[in-house]
């Protein structure tokens, strides 16, 4: 055989195995497989975080406090997640499940989009600062409330759950 065909079939060869390398590569740092992080804060606040939601100005003007458990997940470049509410509201309780998706802004701050898995439409927005030592996340959310039927917007400030909750101190 000619080398020239060889060198043809040898060169497309190795053009469709780094396309198919780059693009499986791609995928892998862009999902969840790859647990790697830019720095030890995003790293921190892979976990369970818990803590008190507030709702200025509920139904009739009435403020709302409910309790939020979120498990969140943050790879390389987002971080994902799942949260559940937990309240009461006119001596009915409730409990709703929602989808987190976000990601670090200059380090500290951590902007986040939420919508609740539910017939209701329920979505908005969330700006949380994560303290020096990783264990609070507080801040401020907005988004649509849908028995209101209006924009809604409160604060909140959630504590890490487990043993691993804390960044590490230098001296």
């Amino acid at each position: 055989m000619d080398s020239t065909i060889v060198a043809a079939i040898i060169g497309g060869i190795f053009t469709i195995g780094a396309s198919i390398g780059t693009f499986a590569i791609t995928r892998i740092f862009d999902s969840n497989l790859l647990l790697v992080t830019r720095n030890v804060r995003q790293k921190s606040l892979t976990g369970q975080w818990k803590g008190p939601v507030h709702q200025e100005g509920g139904i009739q003007g009435t403020p709302i406090d409910i309790q939020l458990a979120l498990t969140l997940r943050s790879t390389r470049r987002v971080v994902r997640g799942e949260g559940f509410f937990t309240g009461a509201f006119q001596n009915q309780t409730f409990n709703t499940t929602m989808t987190i998706l976000g990601g670090f802004v200059h380090e500290r701050f951590l902007k986040l989009e939420y919508e609740y898995k539910s017939e209701l439409v329920q979505f908005g927005f969330v700006l949380l600062e994560l303290s020096p030592d990783g264990r609070t996340l507080e801040g401020q959310w907005m988004g649509f409330g849908p028995i209101s039927r209006k924009l809604v917007s409160g604060s909140m400030q959630l504590h890490k759950q487990g043993s691993f909750s804390h960044l590490p101190t230098h001296p």
